[in-house]
């Protein structure tokens, strides 16, 4: 999610944009991700939590390969926006699946290691986006979010 923070000065200078028009690449994903968990909850209800999941991460994948194939900003605000409407699925309806499914004694525990994970995600993808926006191209570093985004779809469902 905030791996593009730190690449917004290559991001600008490889499109030959202000870097405040190339903020518009976090602005777009952000105002995506937070305006579609709305949505999510009931398609998470009807059709089954586990499953949206799983689609959600296939998806936010494949928009994230989007994103290294853009050849012009336009074209990357799209993948950027299609990246942040289906990464909004996989946070909340895991919480919520965490909630259905563990049961409430060993519920604080397992919710402490989900949030570890997530902050730790967070922190590395800024850092990852920092140390390749030194040593590499903003392509590089989609690259690498694209062959990390796969395994998050292909998990298997815990066995209930």
């Amino acid at each position: 999610m905030r791996v593009a923070d730190p690449q917004l000065p290559a991001l600008a200078s490889a499109f030959g944009i202000t870097v405040s028009a190339a903020a518009q690449v976090v602005t777009t994903f952000s105002i995506a991700y937070g305006l579609l968990q709305f949505v999510y909850g009931p398609l998470g209800d009807r059709y089954g939590k586990w499953r949206v999941i799983n689609i959600a991460c296939f998806a936010c994948a494949t928009a994230t390969c989007a994103c290294a194939l853009a050849t012009d900003f336009f074209w990357l605000l799209l993948a950027r926006l299609g990246a942040g409407a289906t990464c909004a699925a996989i946070v909340p309806l895991s919480l919520a699946y965490l909630g259905d499914t563990v049961p409430y004694e060993e519920r604080q525990p397992v919710l402490a290691r989900f949030l570890l994970g997530q902050m730790t995600g967070f922190a590395a993808g800024q850092l990852i986006g920092g140390i390749t926006v030194e040593f590499a191209t903003i392509d590089d570093l989609e690259r690498i979010v694209q062959a990390m985004s796969p395994d998050a779809a292909s998990t298997r469902r815990p066995a209930e």
